[in-house]
This record gives structure tokens, C-alpha cells and sequence, in this order.
């Protein structure tokens, strides 16, 4: 689940799509390195390959990354700058404390963003009176305030109202899958003076 402060950074009319996926972490109960990066990195790949199949219905995608998950974003990113999928890619936002070197990630997006694939929002971090004292792991996450929410959900519902006006223009509209037909039998009508009807052939 996203954090409230997170949450309300977000469009209210945004469909928000949270994969679940267990994090690489310094400690000792859990294994770190590449290999346990790489496992991330694809289980989150895997995550959006099945949204897109089953949940998203050919509607534009914004990918949104929180503190150091955007390092995580990479096989995602590859799939949404995909030719198949490019065209409806609403951009990449990165909430972050720190300032974002390491956005000059070239993403390939909706024409509409005219090259404009990436943004970020800032954040500041809160640490309870006394927390100094207590032990902290290096990856632990702290509690971080954003710091324009209205503004930031106003500049991400911008950019996903001009990436969805372009595909209403530029692109065809995706019909629903047909569910498998069903046989319907028809049984004979008997009217009020005797006679009956003979039934149709069964329909599909």
C-alpha cells in the first residue's frame, strides 16, 4: 500500500496499480548483492508484464518510483519504451530526498510529452525527536513528507490528461474481448390453440 503522503500526491482519478515485492535489505536475515537485485528488479518486471495482460486494457501507464525503487525500474522501463507500448507511456515520476542526478535516463514516451518522459518531486525527511539514538539500518526507510502534494497532483493530472487527449486523437480505440459464446436450447412453444411450434436450432 502507498503511504498517505504519497497517496495524496497522486490524481484522485488515477487508477493506482501497487505490485507486491519483498525489497533487498541489508539485513542479515536477507540475501544482498546483484543477485538479489536482479530478483527485484524482475519480480517487478514480472508484476506490470501481468497488470498489462490482465488489468490495464490498453489505457496509458504513468510509472511512479518512490526513494530508491526507481533504481529497481529498470527492466519496466525497458518494456514501457517498447515500440508496443511507448505510444501510451504517460512518464516516469521519482519521489526522492535527494537531488536527482541520474535523470538522464533516455525514455522513450508519448509524443505528447514532446521528450518531457521525466519528473521528479521532492521530499523531506522527518525523524522523530530522539530517533538519532536508535539503530538504523542503511536502506531503512524514514518518514518522508512531500513536499507540494496539491501542486504535484495538478502537474501529474496535467500530464496525464495531455498524453490521454493524443491517444483519443492518434489512436485507435481497444475493444473489449468477447467472452466464449454460450449454447442456449430452445424448447418448443405451446400456444393456446394446440399448436406447437417447432424450436429453433440451438443458437451460439
Amino acid at each position: 500500500a502507498l503511504d498517505a503522503e504519497i497517496r495524496a500526491a497522486l490524481p484522485a482519478t488515477a487508477s493506482i496499480y501497487v505490485p507486491k515485492y519483498n525489497p533487498s535489505s541489508n539485513a542479515r536475515t536477507r540475501s544482498v548483492g546483484p543477485a538479489a537485485d536482479l530478483l527485484v528488479d524482475e519480480t517487478l518486471a514480472y508484476a506490470f508484464e501481468q497488470y498489462l495482460n490482465n488489468t490495464n486494457r490498453g489505457r496509458g501507464v504513468l510509472l511512479v518510483a518512490v526513494g530508491e525503487a526507481n533504481e529497481r525500474m529498470g527492466p519496466t522501463l525497458d518494456r514501457l519504451s517498447a515500440d508496443d507500448l511507448a505510444h501510451r507511456f504517460a512518464g516516469f515520476v521519482h519521489f526522492t530526498q535527494t537531488s536527482d542526478e541520474n535523470n538522464a535516463n533516455e525514455l522513450k514516451c508519448s509524443p505528447a510529452l514532446e521528450g518531457a518522459c521525466y519528473q521528479t518531486v521532492a521530499m523531506k525527511e522527518q525523524r522523530p525527536i530522539g530517533d538519532f539514538l536508535l539503530p538504523r539500518l542503511p536502506k531503512t526507510r524514514g518518514n518522508f513528507t512531500v513536499i507540494d502534494p496539491e501542486g504535484t497532483a495538478a502537474a501529474i493530472d496535467a500530464q496525464m490528461t495531455q498524453v490521454s487527449i493524443w491517444l483519443d486523437a492518434n489512436t485507435p480505440k481497444p475493444a473489449e474481448p468477447l467472452f466464449g459464446f454460450e449454447v442456449i436450447e430452445t424448447a418448443p412453444i405451446y400456444r393456446p390453440d394446440g399448436e406447437v411450434v417447432e424450436p429453433l436450432e440451438p443458437e451460439q
